[in-house]
């Protein structure tokens, strides 16, 4: 589920169930909302006979947003979109005057080069949300009654590794697709940049997967999304050298395999610092797809 779907679908009324920041999941801006066919259902949920469909959206790295109470707007002949309930503008007084007296050209091209802001628009019962972002909203539909009643579980994983050699030679064994087949992926398919989507390989396994990259730090950080999971590698130089943390947040706390999962994850990223331990400080590249399950 993308929110390009969610634009494409009509007739569907919409209210807000939460609005938050969780920083610590790697995502600055999330909402949920509730989605119904017929307005009522949504005045009377949870109810169980009404038909109600609750999406998390999250913005990972997003710019602004504005929430306005319906009955104090008008209808704006001067701004165009796409979609009914959910909206992507390609016109909008707002994006004009953000462009013209807030946003940063320096700080746009720094950060997301060759990108521009998108502005999402969310229409609600009576509330219409819009939200600037160079990074497209990440989309899942959740069953939001079972996770307010699932006793609330860290299910972040967080592995440390202390590696002999400075953050740039660290942050470069990473975003360099070249280097990686050294001590982890076989192959990417491009170096790892913000804004980028990149197939990583792993030849010997025969898996490939997609990694969406959501931030980059030069020798600082990088944060990515794969799957359901948003991965945040962090790099600290010290006299001795440089402490590289690794945190991957969204596996779900209700999943019956979560004890599983979160063990798995672990001892993957145990592994792949070791490597890129290995590879790093001694060249070594034997360590790699060496882990036998």
């Amino acid at each position: 589920m993308t929110f390009e779907d969610l634009v494409n679908e009509t007739g569907y009324w919409i209210s807000f169930e939460q609005v938050s920041v969780p920083q610590s999941e790697g995502v600055n801006l999330r909402f949920i909302v509730n989605k119904a066919k017929e307005g009522w259902h949504l005045r009377v949920h949870p109810q169980p006979d009404t038909d109600v469909t609750t999406y998390q959206i999250d913005f990972p790295y997003y710019v602004t947003f504005l929430v306005a109470v319906d009955v104090y707007t008008r209808w704006n002949d001067r701004e165009t979109f796409r979609g009914d309930a959910f909206r992507i503008y390609s016109e909008s007084p707002f994006m004009e005057y953000l462009e013209k007296d807030f946003l940063s050209p320096t700080m746009t091209a720094i950060d997301y080069p060759g990108k521009e802001p998108t502005l999402y628009g969310v229409a609600c019962n009576d509330h219409i949300v819009y939200v600037v972002s160079y990074v497209d909203p990440i989309v899942k539909e959740i069953n939001f009654e079972d996770e307010r009643n699932v006793t609330e579980m860290n299910t972040t994983i967080t592995t440390k590794m202390k590696i002999n050699k400075p953050a740039s030679e660290v942050f470069e064994a990473i975003v360099t697709p070249e280097k990686l087949g050294g001590y982890w992926f076989s192959s990417g398919t491009s170096r790892v940049e913000q804004g980028k989507t990149i197939t990583w390989k792993y030849e010997e396994y025969g898996a490939e997967g997609n990694i969406h990259v959501l931030k980059v730090e030069e020798n600082k950080e990088i944060v990515f999304s794969w799957g359901e999971t948003t991965v945040t590698m962090a790099f600290l130089e010290t006299d001795e050298g440089t402490l590289i943390e690794v945190s991957e947040a969204g596996l779900k706390a209700d999943d019956p395999e979560i004890v599983n999962k979160m063990l798995g994850q672990k001892e993957g990223w145990v592994y792949m610092l070791t490597c890129l331990k290995g590879y790093v400080e001694n060249d070594i590249t034997t360590l790699r797809a060496s882990l036998v399950h």
